[in-house]
């Protein structure tokens, strides 16, 4: 992976990017769609960021590639915060069938101009698709490739 020099430093700054506030973050295909239709309003995940977030979304296979951009805002760890929501798993949540999981409040899905497929992932930017997620800030020539896709 690259580092961060400080000429990427600086130019992130002048952007207003801060890298620490990006991922790559891997979701089912199926999930992603009910995403995209309205229908699944906050991610659960066991662990995660203690703060909003911004996730580039990798879709497993068959699609193989980054899709999208989410923007999650600060995770719900007690049941009682997503009383009065709605959406898939917001049930289940509230009643303690998804012990030990966060629920993370999806604010907007921005689809990506161009996907990012996993080819162009190992070969241009020399990652992988992410078992969960991974911070962006290690490898900020990827970071910029996706953010001039939204």
């Amino acid at each position: 992976m690259q580092q961060l020099t400080l000429f990427d430093e600086k130019e992130s700054i002048e952007m207003g990017i801060r890298h620490a506030d990006y991922i790559l973050m891997s979701l089912k295909p199926q999930f992603y769609r009910l995403i995209l239709a309205g229908k699944k309003k906050h991610e659960f995940r066991k662990r995660f960021p203690d703060k909003p977030i911004n996730a580039f979304i990798y879709v497993t296979q068959p699609v193989g590639a980054v899709k999208a951009l989410l923007e999650l805002d600060s995770p719900i760890k007690e049941p009682e915060g997503l009383i009065g929501h709605e959406g898939i798993g917001v049930r289940e949540f509230i009643h303690g069938q998804k012990p030990g999981r966060v629920a993370l409040p999806i604010r907007s899905v921005r689809p990506l101009k161009k996907a990012v497929d996993l080819e162009v992932l190992k070969t241009k930017f020399h990652t992988h698709a992410p078992q969960s997620y991974i911070y962006l800030h290690n490898n900020p020539g990827l970071l910029k490739h996706l953010l001039s896709l939204i």
